[in-house]
């Protein structure tokens, strides 16, 4: 028999891709960032003045999300763009009320898995 503090003391993978979308949302710059990408893609010279940082910071939030799965990103000849990977993101936007971005309107990602 597993006892209960073994079985606690593992985290699922589900549970930490979920912890993972919550430690994201949880910092006004990757929050602002998500926020104007749930209107589809955009660029990186778009994306740090909406989130009110510099072009380096913004980088950097940037990697963490994309690292974390939460962001996918392309080049397209110098520039970087970056849109939501993780459709459960969207989710949480639309659990928090928001009605507004393209990405929402057409079900998130479009590469839901059915």
């Amino acid at each position: 028999m597993v006892s209960n503090a073994a079985s606690a003391g593992t985290m699922s993978s589900e549970m930490e891709n979920s912890l993972k979308i919550l430690n994201a949302l949880s910092d006004e710059t990757r929050f602002r960032i998500i926020d104007f990408l749930l209107d589809g893609e955009k660029c990186v010279c778009q994306i740090f003045p909406h989130a009110k940082r510099t072009q380096s910071t913004t980088s950097i939030h940037l990697g963490k999300l994309e690292k974390w799965g939460i962001l996918k990103s392309r080049r397209e000849g110098q520039k970087i763009f970056y849109g939501i990977k993780d459709c459960r993101v969207c989710d949480v936007f639309k659990a928090l009320g928001y009605v507004r971005g393209g990405v929402l309107k057409k079900n998130c990602c479009m590469e839901r898995k059915k």
